[in-house]
């Protein structure tokens, strides 16, 4: 275990005895994912290379008897605090207390046991940051309920689409399924979103970078919030195109189909939905490129790709 994660253990376990005076019977742990190639392409059944970094969401966690979910972290001005079976999230709460509702309305759903819990959360995750830190605060709270509930029988799926669907749901961000498919499975890996209910997954032969070769994460002191409006329009103007083409998503349609309907498609959906539709078919040729020369350990030719 690597001190960063160590010492987020401590953290969490110090705070879940402030706020519940007694020692956690479980501990759960999450990482960060960084997409290495594959840019909004998930969305429309595209392929992306991602990798989980060290930097992780980490929950510590005992089951209650009285019915009551209770979430208290560092990161909130406030605990959450939600009686099971309560999964509205009308009414003015708060951001997290939204997604945590969004999740265990899936879980029920997909017919997982619900049960009260203590959990107190810390994350190195920055907020905002592009690295997923609501994913890997979704994907660890699956893992509370899966193993302190259900004897760990929900299977991964289930819990990279609960993520998924609470953030579509209770947050409307027209998210794909690739922030939580990365950080459920952790190392690089080449997703493939063809399928839109099970992404097929294919870890890289090549292991870790190595040592001569390091992922640097760089803090901006700027966030993506605003962006939002712009992010959801994306998928949008995907969709359009490929439902202009015949298809549900893009990846049902042939590239040659959308550069010969380009004269056409200008005049219906304008030259930026053309654009980010071009950008889907090269995107995809670039991840699958350099996929095969990260298992090569050609480094030389996956930077290009990058």
């Amino acid at each position: 275990m690597n001190q960063n994660l160590t010492n987020l253990v401590r953290l969490a376990h110090q705070s879940f005895y402030q706020q519940f005076g007694a020692t956690p019977q479980n501990t759960f742990m999450a990482p960060s994912r960084v997409e290495l190639l594959g840019n909004h392409t998930d969305h429309n059944g595209g392929v992306v290379l991602a990798a989980a970094v060290s930097l992780y969401t980490v929950a510590a966690a005992s089951p209650r008897d009285d019915g009551r979910i209770v979430l208290t972290s560092g990161q909130l001005d406030r605990p959450v605090d939600i009686q099971v079976g309560d999964y509205s999230w009308d009414g003015g709460q708060f951001k997290a207390e939204r997604l945590i509702k969004g999740l265990l309305q899936v879980l029920v759903e997909q017919g997982a046991r619900v049960g009260g819990v203590s959990i107190a959360v810390e994350s190195s995750i920055p907020i905002g940051s592009g690295l997923s830190s609501s994913a890997s605060f979704e994907l660890v709270l699956g893992m509370v309920w899966n193993y302190v509930w259900n004897d760990g029988r929900i299977p991964r799926d289930v819990l990279i689409l609960a993520g998924h669907l609470a953030e579509n749901r209770a947050w409307c961000k027209s998210s794909g399924l690739l922030d939580q498919s990365a950080i459920a499975v952790g190392g690089v890996s080449l997703l493939d979103f063809s399928n839109a209910g099970a992404p097929q997954i294919t870890p890289s032969t090549a292991g870790p970078l190595g040592t001569e070769w390091s992922l640097l994460v760089l803090e901006t002191q700027s966030s993506h919030d605003t962006a939002d409006e712009v992010y959801s329009e994306i998928p949008v103007n995907m969709g359009r195109i490929a439902k202009e083409l015949g298809g549900a998503r893009l990846i049902d349609v042939a590239e040659v189909a959308l550069v010969r309907a380009i004269p056409e498609l200008r005049r219906v959906v304008g030259d930026r939905a053309i654009l980010r539709a071009l950008h889907f078919f090269a995107e995809n040729g670039r991840v699958r490129g350099a996929f095969a020369a990260l298992n090569h350990g050609d480094m030389s030719s996956f930077c290009s790709y990058v």
